[in-house]
Parts: C-alpha cells; structure tokens; sequence
C-alpha cells in the first residue's frame, strides 16, 4: 500500500493551460501500466492520482511469492484513508483497470464521493462467483450448470448432490488461477488444504461483501460446477445509463493441458 501520488506532467506540458485549475482523476489500485500510459494520455483540464493498494500484493500472494508481505490492508480502512486524503480536492472521476480489488473499490469509492459508477453491491455480487451463478440461473437457467459451494474447511463435508468430475474454482477469480477439473473427492481436498491457507487473498472481498451485501465468505472459497461442453467465448462489452453495448465477441484459446489459464483472445465479430 503506497499512498496516493499524482502524475508527473510531461516536460514542457502546461498542467493549468487554458482550462484554469486541473481536475483530478483518480486511479484506484493502479498498475504498473497506467503509471506508465495514463499521463502519456492526459487531457487538457485534467491529471491522475495514483492509488496503489494490494494488486501486486494479491498477484504474488496467489502465486506462492508472498514471503515476507506485510499483508493486505483492510478495505474499509483503505476507502476511509483515501476519502481523507482527497477530501479536499475536485475528483472529476474514479476508474480502475485492476479487476480485484480495484474495481469493486472503485465502484465503494464512487459511491461515497456521489461520482458515477457501478452500484457497488451489484459489482460485489458479479465478482463472487456463487452469487453470481445464483443470478444468472435465476434470469438465464438453461445456460447455467449445476453448481456447488464447497467449504475449505478440513472437517467440512462436501454439499449434497455433487457428482465427479466437476470443475473448481476460488470463489473469487483471478486470471483464472486455481481453476482445475477434479476428478475426486481426494483431489478436491488437496484444492481445499491450497485455499484454506490463503486469508489475505480473499480478504478485500470479505469486508467489502459484509459492508455492502450483507455476506460472508468465511471458510466457503470455492465453488464447484458441472462440466460444459461446446466452444468457450468472452462476451466483452459495458452497461452505461441502464443499456448494455457489445463491443466484441472473442474465442477463448487454451494452453494445452492448463484448462482455465487464458492464452488468447482472438476477435470474432466487434458491434
């Protein structure tokens, strides 16, 4: 966690120009990639502040390089903090490209700023993969599998009903890690003895989910589905103003043997 800090105008750049004082976009869980595109980006009228909180934190975490972290900072803590540090500012706007934390922090942080943005609670609901299956199989039930949450707990039984094979994944994803194809119940524990250790990963959406939906996540990480057949695409698109716009449909390419890890997308058809 870094303390927010704004961008550095480019040489020569006039930050006030013609347009008076500049407005401030803040850029939530910031990337090493927006640090570098954004201000090579900057409007006239406007400049980013950089909020850096637990993304690069999270990424080495999963991938077993979080030795000597000092862990992850709680959330609500983190929206009050950054509330105090621009109080006093003019925010035009809060974005994030970082899918987790950053965008349900952003959505928390609009929210309390009375800026456009997602509803937070319905951000959260997307990004929790039980509730969101629970949606979607109430709106669309046919394109839905049989699904299961699954407990990490070492004593925990698993839920009634579930079959073998099934496909396993974090309640909350992210790039796909953890995603596997389980063929026994031997195997998903090995998967649940994984997860369990794993607090500070699921820590953000834990706090955010009791703050704004009213959910816990406790021990209950993974989710676990019937397998599905067919070619697998990724819709892309955004909703703005109560209307949903395509932008592109996309054919999801596989490594071989790594089921779940993403290789390429590869545009089909773009609205």
């Amino acid at each position: 966690m870094q303390d927010i800090a704004e961008q550095r105008p480019r040489a020569g750049a006039d930050p006030l120009g013609r347009w008076g004082a500049p407005r401030d976009v803040l850029v939530v869980c910031s990337t090493f990639r927006d640090h570098r595109e954004l201000p090579r980006l900057a409007r006239p009228g406007f400049r980013y502040l950089f909020h850096d909180y637990a993304s690069t934190s999270l990424e080495e975490l999963i991938d077993g390089r979080a030795e000597g972290l000092d862990g992850v900072a709680d959330p609500i803590a983190e929206i009050a903090r950054i509330g105090a540090e621009v109080a006093d500012r003019d925010i035009a706007a809060i974005v994030s490209t970082d899918d987790y934390p950053g965008a349900a922090l952003a959505a928390v942080l609009a929210k309390e700023l009375g800026l456009p943005g997602p509803d937070p609670r319905v951000s959260l609901i997307c990004q929790h993969k039980h509730l969101s299956r629970m949606a979607q199989a109430r709106i669309v039930p046919d394109a839905v599998p049989a699904f299961w949450p699954i407990d990490v707990a070492e004593e925990a039984a698993l839920p009634d009903g579930i079959t073998f094979p099934v496909f396993v994944k974090p309640m909350k994803s992210f790039f796909s890690i953890g995603a596997q194809r389980i063929c026994s119940a031997a195997e998903l524990a090995e998967a649940k003895h994984r997860w369990m250790a794993l607090d500070d990963f699921f820590l953000p959406l834990e706090r955010l989910l009791e703050r704004e939906v009213g959910v816990e996540i406790g021990t209950t990480r993974l989710i676990a589905e019937g397998l599905l057949k067919g070619q697998q695409v990724t819709v892309e698109g955004y909703a703005f103003g109560g209307e949903v716009d395509i932008l592109g449909v996309a054919d999801s390419i596989f490594f071989p043997r790594h089921a779940g890890l993403l290789a390429l997308r590869v545009p089909v058809r773009v609205a």
